[in-house]
């Protein structure tokens, strides 16, 4: 079994720090040369999607989507399965932001 991170943005230090002490290698985001193996698992790191159909071949932890809803708090505060008395109030409605 192969491991991978792989960082939206290449810069990433804690995409480094984390495959450095996993002892992994990152895969580049766009124009990567990664080719899927059987076992592959990949740590997504920020991703909120993935075109790359190498990449989607293999098992992804942290699903570019569950990324896509935690980055976008309107997306999060819709979803959020938790007790509500958990999150801080919010609201949708621009008349009650406004007031």
């Amino acid at each position: 079994m192969r491991t991978f991170v792989l960082p939206y943005n290449p810069f990433s230090e804690s995409a480094k720090k984390i495959s450095e002490a996993l002892g992994c290698r990152r895969i580049k985001y766009n124009n990567s040369r990664y080719t899927y193996r059987p076992g592959d698992v990949i740590i997504n790191w920020g991703c909120s999607k993935v075109d790359n159909p190498e990449v989607n071949k293999a098992t992804i932890i942290n699903e570019p989507l569950s990324v896509a809803v935690a980055s976008n708090k309107a997306l999060f505060f819709k979803h959020y399965p938790g007790p509500r008395d958990y999150v801080i109030p919010y609201t949708f409605d621009r008349i009650e932001v406004i007031s």
